[in-house]
């Protein structure tokens, strides 16, 4: 069969881009999707047939000068965005196989690019808490309504943080996804795949989004002011690494992670599609992660006198984590056959045994 190209090119692309998501009711983001990709590819892949060679040097073109309608804008395509293109024109291809308007199926042909995954740039939650706090100051001469702003911007950095939602999630939660009727109050998001998951809301914040229930929007402010008050403030503080919004998933990942929470459990917390994701995207090593592991799991540092021994480290993480300074728990320390039994009493009588460590 003769490779296509030009008007039927143009027409299948089009069946394909906006016929199609209209007759299947997909969502209005996919169809805006395919709505773009239809426009691009058009206006830059021209007349040329439908081949492997053809489609490549559009990617490199893509690549190299990037795409746009003014010349002046045009930047060049990074990694992630010429993969996403890349499975467009897949998903392009394989329909055109599956409804027989070609007759070889060439779609892995098209090689997807490889993603640099350098290790990105990260703070600690501690630190991320308190630039959120600090941020959108309020001063002497700031009107209600530039304060009403600030507060609500605030209020969205803190909630990003705290609950590891993503931007689009948290500006569409309305009064009705809030639920104050159950032990653990939480509100409802619309996750990627349109599927609703729930979001525990943090104590300290209840009060606060008890009197949102009637409201059109619970997080009114607007994501792109967020993350320019939040830019401000990382440059204020003399931090020059690029923390974004979406960021804050990363570190609430492996801040969660390090503290010793299961990966399986954090997947469903974050709301990753699978455990994969958690753990080879989202799940950042740290350098303190790293020597902990090292210290108290590798023969070699086990062995030798000047490194730190694993029942050292566990009593180091024991006073790093505040609960021996915390009047609600009683620790009980109990060293027999080698081994260093840490039992906490909480304050309904109720034990657990907190960890059991050879030396």
């Amino acid at each position: 069969m003769v490779a296509i190209q030009g008007k039927k090119l143009h027409t299948l692309l089009k069946e394909y881009c906006i016929d199609v998501p209209l007759r299947k009711n997909e969502s209005p983001k996919t169809q805006k999707k395919k709505r773009e990709f239809f426009h691009r590819f058009t206006r830059e892949f021209g007349n040329q047939s439908l081949i492997t060679k053809n489609i490549i040097a559009y990617l490199e073109k893509l690549r190299r000068y990037g795409c746009h309608k003014n010349d002046n804008l045009k930047k060049p395509w990074k990694p992630s965005s010429l993969n996403t293109e890349i499975r467009m024109i897949r998903s392009f291809i394989n329909w055109l196989f599956l409804y027989q308007h070609i007759s070889h199926n060439f779609s892995r042909q098209v090689p997807f690019v490889i993603v640099d995954n350098r290790k990105k740039d990260m703070i600690s939650p501690e630190l991320a808490l308190s630039l959120a706090n600090k941020s959108n100051e309020i001063k002497p001469t700031d009107n209600k309504l530039v304060r009403e702003r600030k507060n609500e911007r605030r209020l969205y950095l803190i909630m990003l943080l705290l609950t590891g939602a993503r931007k689009e999630e948290l500006t569409h939660v309305t009064g009705d996804d809030l639920h104050f009727d159950v032990p653990e109050p939480y509100f409802e998001v619309l996750r990627k795949g349109r599927r609703r998951e729930i979001m525990i809301i943090p104590p300290k914040y209840i009060d606060t989004l008890k009197n949102r229930t009637n409201w059109e929007k619970v997080f009114p402010a607007n994501p792109e002011g967020v993350a320019k008050s939040w830019r401000e403030s990382l440059k204020e503080h003399g931090i020059k690494k690029r923390i974004t919004l979406h960021r804050f998933r990363h570190i609430k990942t492996t801040a969660m992670i390090d503290a010793g929470a299961k990966p399986i459990d954090v997947k469903e917390v974050m709301g990753h599609k699978g455990i994969n994701v958690t753990l080879n995207i989202y799940r950042q090593f740290s350098t303190k992660g790293k020597s902990d592991v090292q210290r108290m799991y590798d023969p070699l540092w086990l062995k030798d006198e000047s490194s730190e021994t694993r029942l050292d480290l566990e009593q180091r993480r024991l006073d790093e984590s505040g609960i021996k300074n915390d009047k609600r728990f009683t620790i009980k320390e109990c060293r027999k056959k080698g081994k260093l039994i840490i039992e906490i009493m909480v304050s309904d009588k109720q034990a657990f045994e907190h960890q059991n460590i050879s030396k």
